[in-house]
């Protein structure tokens, strides 16, 4: 089954749909393909071909477990983001979480050097056991 090439996101309402009617054991293409909806009705032909093949127990055991996953860690970002969102509150920004890079920076960032050298010169002769630069490594 292919169902990522046919599902850009197969965690939207498409995917889930289809992947946990799979889960219950039903494993007909067609059947799967007309649960799609939204964008995913016009891609019903695509889906019926992605859709061939062999789920086992098992199969719908670890789809099962990392949706679960997807889905307790997706919740756990969301807590971080209101999170972020009241403290943001609280210290007088209006912004959400989906703005924090129009937020200046509390404290000053450290001037650029304008010069082209580097911050830091490395020695000018070779490490023992080389030879000068651009040549090749001379062991004893």
């Amino acid at each position: 089954m292919k169902l990522s090439s046919v599902l850009s996101d197969i965690t939207g309402a498409d995917g889930r749909a289809i992947l946990g009617t799979l889960m219950n054991g039903v494993c007909d293409p067609g059947t799967l393909a007309e649960l799609a909806v939204r964008r995913g009705r016009s891609k019903v032909p695509a889906l019926i071909n992605a859709l061939y093949g062999q789920v086992t127990d098992h199969h719908a055991f670890m789809c099962r477990h990392y949706l679960e996953k997807t889905d307790r860690l997706t919740s756990a970002a969301d807590r971080i983001d209101a999170r972020i969102t009241a403290l943001l509150a609280r210290l007088g920004h209006d912004q959400n979480v989906a703005d924090l890079d129009t937020i200046p920076a509390s404290a000053p960032q450290p001037p650029r050097s304008s010069s082209p050298r580097p911050a830091v010169t490395w020695r000018s002769s070779p490490p023992p056991g080389t030879s000068p630069a651009g040549s090749r490594s001379v062991r004893g």
